[in-house]
């Protein structure tokens, strides 16, 4: 089970810029599909701890190392 834990600031501000407000640590999919996301914004993903599978078709990310501590991550 994941640990209930609020996201950073900073990670808030991301995902309300990229207009998902609802995200929280307990967000369990995510489509970033042709998003605007870089590597270096992986950090802000890293911390939804119970993400279970996750799209990034057509984003400038090309590494997803960052993203090694989700666990429960099946789908990417």
């Amino acid at each position: 089970m994941a640990e209930n834990h609020e996201l950073s600031a900073e990670a808030k501000a991301f995902f309300k810029s990229m207009g998902l407000e609802d995200v929280t640590a307990q967000t369990t999919e995510l489509d970033l599909s042709h998003a605007n996301i870089t590597n270096e914004q992986l950090q802000y993903v890293a911390e939804l701890t119970s993400l279970e599978a996750l799209a990034l078709d057509k984003t400038h990310v090309i590494d997803v190392s960052p993203l090694s501590g989700l666990t429960n991550l099946t789908g990417l």
